[in-house]
């Protein structure tokens, strides 16, 4: 299973919507206020500039979904 940093779900969701930027710190704000369920990135990995966090592919498709965005042509863009 794919997971995805907050700055790689921000890039996705910017490029899916022109006209939006969706920043880290909303997603994370989705993280805290709205349920979006994440993991913390083990010491191992490094590069996060913001959070330390990764959600899982399935959990980041269901949240998008339940707010209406275009899941299949995100993902799909994402390729």
């Amino acid at each position: 299973m794919r997971m995805y940093t907050l700055s790689e779900i921000s890039s996705l969701l910017t490029k899916a919507s022109p006209t939006k930027v969706y920043s880290m710190q909303r997603i994370w704000s989705w993280c805290q206020n709205e349920g979006l369920r994440y993991e913390a990135i083990p010491n191992a990995v490094r590069g996060v500039a913001y959070k330390p966090v990764w959600i899982r592919e399935d959990e980041l498709k269901r949240f998008l979904q339940t707010k209406g965005f275009g899941v299949e042509a995100i993902f799909s863009a994402a390729g």
